[in-house]
């Protein structure tokens, strides 16, 4: 016992675990840098397992395991860390957490636009393989941004552009997101639908019992599109219990509501249908020409509905009748109303085939004449993975080129 004593009295003693931290003198915001971490017992140094080094900023964590070095008790990591602010540091040695001088990140250099009048911000980027659909939503003041290849959500200041949070996605990349109810709302082409927090942080998975890719916020509800039944899911956001199920065409892929009744757009079957939130009725409005209309819009009375192999449709809400065609081209690949008036989105002839969601033309269509009144063309390589509107101001995000575009109007 005297032996056990002695030595816990030794350990006991013992000064505890102490590290520095060492950063360059600029850290800037999605740029790599070197940290060195120097860990010591009094005046020895740390032989231990290799630390981790952490950094949060809100609720977002980046963490990072240091390198042995050939000096005893110093590490080294390489770090990126994605936006601007102050992050709180600490390394984890030896069983014990150590707090470390904070690390200030600068902004990075603003990135060039390549379409003409938008502002351009950076996001996640270099999808290739997978490219998510509906990847950005508006909620208040942020925009939210589906970071598939990562796993995460990210979060953009709208005034300013500048990136403010990535939070971990849980174990489904999103594909389409959604914002609503304090939360952002996603689903993966699968039969979950995942639920972050905006204010904790903490994600939860919700079954849905058929495969999603789209999901929408609308009248108060969460609503997914279950392609492998032909259903439209109506979820309450509160309970996150499923309210009703709606029979409706074939490749629901786009959803709008006035509050009184939702519209429902299905690409595979080119079918328009329309819901009576009182009573979750669907009625069948008829089929709409075209190769696969699956984008639409709300704005000034009528449904602006566009796709692949489809022109502008302007279409008559009550009863699915085409009121209006604009030709833009092959087809178009995403529409919105701002400023006054209905952006559409054009692919040309080889990517509309293909499916691609890659920007030739930008047309701002006037809703009294019905004819276009602005073009805009990228001037490079410009993939329309989602676009997000307040009324006045239209965000584009290319999760491919890492780029979310701002065009104000109005």
């Amino acid at each position: 016992m005297t032996t056990v004593r002695l030595l816990l009295a030794v350990l006991l003693a013992a000064p505890p675990l102490a590290a520095t931290l060492s950063t360059p003198r600029a850290v800037t915001a999605g740029a790599p840098w070197q940290a060195t971490l120097t860990v010591h017992r009094g005046a020895k140094p740390f032989t231990g397992a290799a630390p981790a080094l952490t950094f949060r900023n809100g609720l977002t964590r980046r963490t990072v395991t240091a390198a042995r070095t050939a000096r005893k008790g110093t590490y080294s990591a390489r770090v990126t860390l994605p936006f601007t602010g102050t992050w709180k540091a600490e390394a984890r040695a030896g069983g014990k957490r150590i707090t470390l001088r904070s690390v200030s990140v600068g902004a990075a250099a603003p990135v060039p636009s390549i379409l003409p009048t938008a502002d351009a911000f950076p996001i996640c980027g270099g999808e290739r393989d997978f490219l998510p659909q509906y990847a950005t939503a508006l909620d208040g003041d942020s925009v939210w941004v589906a970071c598939r290849r990562s796993a995460e959500f990210g979060r953009v200041e709208a005034a300013t552009g500048g990136l403010r949070a990535l939070l971990p996605a849980g174990s489904q990349p999103p594909q389409s997101i959604a914002a609503g109810g304090g939360a952002i709302w996603s689903v993966s082409r699968g039969p979950w639908l995942t639920r972050l927090d905006t204010a904790t942080g903490q994600v939860t998975t919700i079954g849905l019992g058929g495969e999603s890719s789209y999901v929408w916020f609308a009248a108060g509800y969460v609503w997914a599109a279950d392609d492998t039944r032909s259903r439209l899911i109506r979820i309450d956001p509160a309970t996150r219990h499923t309210v009703a199920e709606m029979q409706v065409g074939d490749g629901t892929a786009a959803f709008v509501s006035d509050g009184t009744h939702a519209w429902a757009l299905n690409h595979r079957d080119a079918t328009l249908d329309r819901i009576d939130l009182a009573t979750s009725a669907v009625t069948r409005l008829g089929r709409l020409p075209g190769e696969a209309p699956e984008r639409m819009a709300l704005f000034a009375g009528s449904l602006w509905i566009t796709g692949r192999g489809t022109d502008l449709l302007r279409v008559d809400p009550a009863t699915g009748a085409v009121q209006a065609t604009v030709e833009i081209g092959a087809g178009g690949v995403d529409v919105a109303a701002a400023g006054g008036r209905i952006w559409v989105a054009a692919a040309n002839a080889g990517d509309d085939r293909s499916g691609l969601p890659v920007l030739e033309h930008l047309y701002a269509v006037d809703p009294a004449t019905t004819t276009i009144a602005e073009t805009l063309a990228p001037t490079g390589r410009l993939v329309v993975d989602g676009v997000a509107t307040d009324g006045t101001t239209l965000w584009i995000a290319d999760v491919v080129g890492g780029r979310l575009y701002r065009l104000r109007r109005g």
